[in-house]
């Protein structure tokens, strides 16, 4: 049966159901055949036999069986199989691995599970099985490790298929990531297919991060007719004439899963009734098949849902029957044969398979509320009478089936899972399981004044580890709310550890603000304030990292001081951990004009601490701020070979936050080349990602986009009014940019208002890309005096390229405004020397350009 169409009975099946429905003459009984002994068939396809191939698909089969071919050549890579749910992703896969095989490849297939509670990295487990490694793993690096090992005994070609990768945790997708490094000169080819609309930022970001091995992105469409009379045919509607084959198409797009049970309808109660049978989509024609079935199939079917994509039958029999019965066996194993014959699912000795997601959520959303909190709560309690439950699953049901009468009874199971995922590599992994836990601890009332000490003070403790792991996820706006909640009920209960601990929860590397349009959290900063003078050790230093960025962009000098003694402290401390993330707080104040010429050293220190202590977020972020380094001394190839480090070692929140440094970068670079087309359309698409994916700066960047292109273009004129309003938003950050979009539009009197308050320019990453607007405006106000100070303080920067430094923006040389300000000042040798020297930037990063290959 065919798991991608969801319902997939042979042509003979299907038939029987027709016959049975129209009580058919075919079913009276007939004479016994005598038994005819089948002649034996070919070899098993794993053994090199081609099976017939599903129709529909023979461009993109034969699109990938080049790339097969390509990669016994030239090493690893990677394709992407990209439909909506029930698009044939999986039979296509199941489909090219079929006639690989039959051309001498080794092929293994992995599934993600479909529901919450598995293992970590769990596809990889079972992908190892396939290749025919039996150890038991756990560690993802052990994992990669293993998959590397297996690959390498089959030099003819590996195919590895990860199926529903949209379903992947943080650990899924690292060993993804390490195993294709680590493997990229062996013939091996990646297949990962996923649903587009599901895909989450982690999945986007490993995508992007993968670029350079990806050799295609194979979108299924629709079947074509071909196809549709195929599946058509296997639902038992056969022959298929042409105004039902349009029916078909024009009902389902088709989608083979909508075309399988649109086709079964038509073949049961016939076309007319397919017309107007799907008023609520899909599901309902699941859920009418359902229906039709006996009660206790249905009711079979509700209970296996509870427990997800598939169910162990002991578990099933012990939700089935009454507790301590032993009665009912027969029953439930009738119902689960019905179901198998109906397509709805398959069944082995010990489990029980949806035939597709679809099928199982269609059933678990038909169950009533109350029922489904009872039925989770009686597997919970079934999964705790087992030797070794699955510590994911009993957490996953607690949570599910809590009331407030037994909270505290799930919360031991909740938090125990949440606890164990928070200690291992994969912090981002805990973020559900501590939002089940924050959401239990409401329900009961722990946040409020008059609960029990204890228990409000578990609450502010699994809000801050909340912070931690959305913080790993990369979920921005998430963290500072969560974090935001947990210090208003620590500051309320007047309790200073847990003051401390909510101001120190966000415990991740950062690359960049945190901070809508970087404006100060009062709440922060006065309560960093109020608690550095009593801190000391190593709390100390996770305070003063907190303040770094809290304070970065409104107050520098304070900044540099808190980043300098974390350092220090650390150094003195010698635990490496706070090591890496005082040397994160110094790297990024060492972005700014103050410390700039300090940023080389910092890296490398942070990098060399980073290495050393294994800790493989911060490495990544230390290969980042080298790129950063490398780009402010306008070295973009080493820029490039810097990032794909940080990329090839970050973990799935890291590498989110990389791939968007990329996009701007790649906006960079094609400003840098000239096509400002593209570039616009590289920021625009940036920004609808940003915003879409709930970032505090999505807007932002969109705006910062447009001055880059209207920069280059002449004319800012049509970006006054956005930049009125985030100057009246916030001023410090865009006085200088709305003064030269005032003067482009011609109205000079409002243009020097706004220069006369003389705004200071932040001296952070942006400093020199907003210090050249601050030059432009001082050279056409002939404002001389404040001309001079720039002058002297920007000539320090002849040489490079304004903005570079910050990987996302780029004006140009410097020496280009350095030339309009000492042509105001009336020195001409300065001026003609600084045009010299942007002609030298320029013929350098043309050069840089043409010797570069894409970083990703």
């Amino acid at each position: 049966m065919s798991v991608p169409v969801g319902v997939d009975p042979g042509h003979a099946i299907r038939q029987l159901e027709v016959d049975i429905l129209g009580h058919s003459p075919a079913l009276v009984a007939r004479p016994a055949e005598p038994d005819v002994v089948a002649e034996p068939r070919g070899g098993d396809t794993r053994a090199g036999t081609e099976q017939r191939e599903f129709a529909g698909r023979e461009a993109e089969l034969a699109t990938l069986t080049r790339t097969a071919e390509s990669v016994r050549t030239s090493g690893l890579r990677v394709v992407w199989v990209v439909a909506e749910a029930g698009g044939g992703k999986s039979t296509f896969a199941e489909t090219a691995a079929a006639r690989l095989r039959a051309r001498g490849w080794t092929a293994a297939t992995a599934h993600c599970p479909e529901v919450d509670g598995a293992p970590a990295a769990w596809a990889w487990r079972e992908l190892l099985g396939e290749l025919g490694d039996g150890a038991d793993v756990a560690d993802p690096f052990d994992i990669a490790r293993a998959v590397v090992t297996a690959c390498r005994d089959h030099p003819d070609g590996v195919l590895l298929v990860v199926d529903d990768v949209h379903r992947a945790d943080s650990a899924t997708l690292q060993v993804l990531r390490q195993t294709i490094a680590w493997m990229r000169q062996l013939p091996v080819l990646v297949v990962a297919t996923y649903r587009p609309s599901e895909a989450g930022a982690e999945l986007s970001a490993t995508a992007a991060a993968l670029v350079a091995v990806t050799a295609d992105r194979l979108e299924l469409a629709g079947l074509s007719d071909d196809g549709i009379r195929e599946v058509a045919r296997s639902a038992g509607l056969d022959p298929l004439d042409t105004p039902t084959l349009e029916l078909l198409r024009a009902r389902t797009d088709g989608n083979p899963l909508f075309v399988g049970e649109l086709a079964k309808w038509v073949a049961s109660r016939g076309a007319r009734e397919a017309l107007t049978s799907l008023p609520g989509g899909i599901r309902d024609v699941l859920l009418r098949r359902v229906d039709r079935l006996p009660a206790e199939v249905g009711r079979m079917l509700r209970l296996a849902s509870v427990c997800g994509r598939s169910t162990a039958i002991d578990t099933l029999l012990a939700l089935w029957t009454n507790p301590g019965s032993t009665e009912g066996e027969d029953e439930l194993l009738d119902a689960i044969d019905t179901a198998a014959v109906a397509g709805l699912l398959t069944a082995d000795t010990d489990l029980v398979v949806f035939q597709h997601v679809l099928i199982r959520d269609a059933l678990y959303e038909s169950i009533p509320a109350l029922r489904l909190r009872r039925l989770h709560w009686r597997t919970m309690g079934y999964l705790e009478s087992l030797p070794n439950p699955d510590a994911d699953e009993l957490a996953y049901h607690a949570a599910r089936g809590a009331t407030p009468q037994t909270v505290e009874h799930a919360l031991g199971h909740v938090e125990a899972a949440a606890r164990a995922r928070f200690d291992s590599e994969f912090r981002a992994d805990s973020a559900p399981l501590w939002r089940f836990a924050v959401e239990l601890r409401d329900s009961a009332g722990h946040g409020t004044p008059g609960a029990p000490a204890a228990d409000r003070a578990a609450l502010v403790t699994a809000l801050c580890a909340l912070v931690t792991a959305l913080a790993h996820r990369g979920e921005v706006s998430q963290a500072r709310s969560v974090r935001a909640r947990a210090l208003s009920l620590a500051q309320r209960d007047g309790d200073e550890r847990l003051t401390l601990l909510a101001l120190t929860s966000w415990r991740t590397p950062r690359i960049w603000t945190t901070r809508e349009q970087r404006l100060a959290d009062t709440q922060m900063t006065s309560a960093v304030l109020a608690a550095l003078p009593d801190t000391t050790g190593a709390d100390r230093v996770r305070l003063l990292v907190t303040a770094v960025f809290e304070f970065e962009g409104n107050d520098t000098p304070f900044t540099i001081e808190c980043a300098t003694e974390a350092a220090r402290l650390a150094r003195e401390i010698g635990d490496s951990e706070l090591s890496c993330a005082a040397l994160n707080a110094l790297a990024y104040t060492a972005l700014g004009p103050d410390l700039n010429t300090e940023l080389p050293a910092v890296t490398e220190e942070f990098l060399t601490v980073a290495a050393d202590s294994g800790i493989i977020v911060y490495r990544a972020a230390a290969h980042y701020y080298r790129f950063l380094a490398h780009l402010s001394r306008t070295d973009l190839l080493s820029a490039a070979s810097e990032v794909r480090l940080g990329l090839e070692t970050a973990s799935s929140g890291r590498v989110g936050e990389l791939v968007v440094v990329l996009s701007a970068f790649d906006a960079v670079l094609d400003v840098l080349r000239g096509d400002l087309d593209r570039a616009a359309g590289r920021y625009a698409d940036l920004a609808a990602r940003l915003t879409a994916a709930g970032l505090a700066n999505g807007a932002e960047i969109g705006l910062v986009g447009q001055m880059v292109i209207a920069w280059f273009r002449g004319s800012l004129t049509h970006l006054v009014e956005p930049l009125s309003l985030s100057y009246d938003y916030a001023p410090q950050t865009i006085s200088w940019v709305y003064v030269v979009a005032l003067l482009d539009a011609g109205r000079e009197a409002d243009a020097r208002v706004v220069a006369e308050r003389d705004h200071e320019v932040g001296r952070d990453f942006y400093w020199t890309a907003l210090s050249v607007f601050q030059a432009r405006a001082l050279v056409r106000l002939r404002m001389r005096d404040r001309a001079s100070a720039l002058y002297d303080e920007l000539r320090h920067w002849s040489g490079t390229v304004a903005g570079l430094n910050s990987a996302s923006v780029t004006f140009g040389p410097m020496d280009d405004v350095l030339a309009e300000l000492a042509e105001l000042l009336g020195d001409t040798e300065a001026t003609t020397m600084h045009r010299d020297r942007a002609a030298d930037v320029r013929e350098q990063v043309a050069a840089a350009l043409a010797a570069m290959v894409s970083p990703r």
